[in-house]
């Protein structure tokens, strides 16, 4: 059995508030203290004899100069406003892992072979939020069993029971499948099984977190199956962001019109009827699935093979932009800071 692990290099992704440096500030501080003192040097100073009333205007517009330049400093320090409620850091860890078992560790025989990339938080700000998101990640790769399970040891009984229940059932059906075929190489080929698992960040900006998970699978025949799943986190409590923390209640029925319309404009037809030509399948029913991402440009929904169309079409991807969404979204759905940048 061949078996390979690759910790790489921690990478770090920072969601930062614009903040007035120190150094700055100081600056700031100093030009009002220079104009404060410019403008009482140049009234004691430099000024000609002048009514009261001349005088008294002369030093109110010095000292509006003066808090004009003071807003225009605090405007410049501060970038206009940030969007962005509070600074996010995530650190994130990698493992990788190849391994190949043949039955009997025998060469001649059928085999099985696992490849999985996986990506996870590893350090956040807060511990607890932390131990959500990766959990979640964990669980999402790996099933729901491995929730509580560090990525690492998550990773090995994954790998441990693939191999276990490959073994059980090709040792079930291999032998029987050799006294019928008539070529070894078929019967051997049929019973190969392989697996491919990749997580990956897709999006991560204005304290959200978009990844998915890939998983692709053969357990012989003619067909392997790629499916994609979509999670999107709060990074602020750790929490997935579900449709219902996004959209108005009865947002299925709000969607439908919405998604029909973006698949029948991505695929240049006018009516369902075409599209279930081309092989989609219940459209005039089709909900969201909860199955999406989201980036800086919108919101993804992911329907795999099978789910909505023919297995021939693969999975299908329907974009919708935020402003195509502006009017099902919750006031306080974290979208609406997209909306509004």
């Amino acid at each position: 059995m061949f078996f390979f692990r690759k910790h790489n290099i921690r990478k770090k992704h920072v969601i930062k508030n614009k903040k007035i440096p120190p150094g700055q500030a100081f600056a700031n501080l100093f030009c009002l203290k220079l104009i404060d003192l410019l403008a009482t040097s140049f009234l004691k100073n430099y000024y000609v004899p002048l009514p009261t009333q001349s005088k008294l205007f002369c030093m109110r517009f010095f000292y509006q100069l003066t808090a004009f330049v003071a807003m225009l400093l605090f405007i410049v320090s501060c970038g206009g406003g940030s969007s962005e409620s509070e600074d996010v850091t995530v650190e994130f860890d990698s493992l990788s892992l190849s391994q190949n078992y043949h039955l009997d560790n025998d060469s001649t025989q059928p085999s099985c072979n696992l490849k999985v990339k996986f990506v996870f938080p590893s350090d956040m700000a807060s511990d607890t939020v932390l131990a959500k998101v990766r959990s979640l990640f964990v669980s999402s790769t790996f099933g729901e069993v491995y929730a509580d399970s560090l990525p690492s040891n998550a990773l090995d009984a994954y790998a441990r029971e693939y191999v276990d229940a490959y073994r059980e059932n090709a040792k079930l059906f291999y032998t029987d499948a050799k006294l019928y075929a008539s070529d070894e190489d078929v019967a051997t080929d049929y019973y190969s099984h392989y697996e491919t698992l990749i997580t990956r960040i897709v999006y991560k900006g204005k304290g959200l977190l978009s990844f998915q998970v890939e998983q692709l699978n053969y357990k012989g025949g003619v067909d392997s199956f790629t499916s994609f799943r979509n999670y999107v986190v709060d990074l602020k409590t750790g929490n997935r962001l579900t449709e219902e923390d996004i959209f108005l209640p009865d947002y299925d029925r709000l969607l439908r019109p919405i998604l029909i319309d973006k698949l029948l404009k991505m695929n240049k037809v006018e009516n369902i009827s075409d599209l279930e030509d081309m092989g989609y399948f219940g459209i005039d029913e089709i909900s969201a699935n909860g199955n999406f991402w989201i980036d800086a440009d919108g919101i993804v929904f992911v329907y795999n093979r099978g789910e909505a169309s023919s297995f021939s079409l693969g999975e299908i991807r329907i974009r919708l932009t935020f402003s195509e969404l502006v009017d099902i979204l919750k006031p306080d759905s974290v979208l609406q800071l997209f909306v509004k940048q």
